[in-house]
């Protein structure tokens, strides 16, 4: 995940809970958590609640482990995005039409390349969304 991701910008994605508790007790800070974040009925929360404390039972720096996995992701989707930029820029010269191209020359394309060009363009015709 990204610290800005379109209009959406998480300037503390890359500090420790801990952390901003601290210097929020510090500097005389009220805090306030979300009451969703403690509901277990969300994947997401079950395993921050559950999984991730056993998993840093057995390796104490896996938030540093997750964090350079995400950094890594992150760069892997921009790369790969701007691969699928000039894929479609290409194809689109040879099609002339915007956002087309020839099945002759996707087909040629491996599978994972397929789908990614596949919801890039479902993001952009709905807004970013990939639901």
């Amino acid at each position: 995940m990204s610290p800005l991701s379109g209009y959406i910008f998480r300037p503390f994605l890359g500090i420790k809970k801990s952390e901003i508790l601290e210097y929020a007790q510090t500097n005389q800070i009220i805090y306030h958590e979300d009451s969703t974040n403690s509901d277990r009925g969300y994947a997401r929360n079950n395993i921050r609640h559950t999984l991730v404390p056993i998993l840093r039972s057995i390796e104490p720096s896996i938030d540093t482990m997750f964090m350079s996995l995400g950094e890594y992701m992150q760069e892997a989707s921009v790369y790969l995005e701007s691969h699928i930029e000039k894929w479609l820029f290409e194809s689109e010269k040879n099609s002339g039409k915007p956002y087309s191209f020839f099945s002759s020359t996707f087909t040629h394309e491996s599978y994972f390349f397929q789908r990614e060009i596949i919801s890039y363009l479902y993001a952009r015709a709905h807004n970013g969304s990939t639901q």
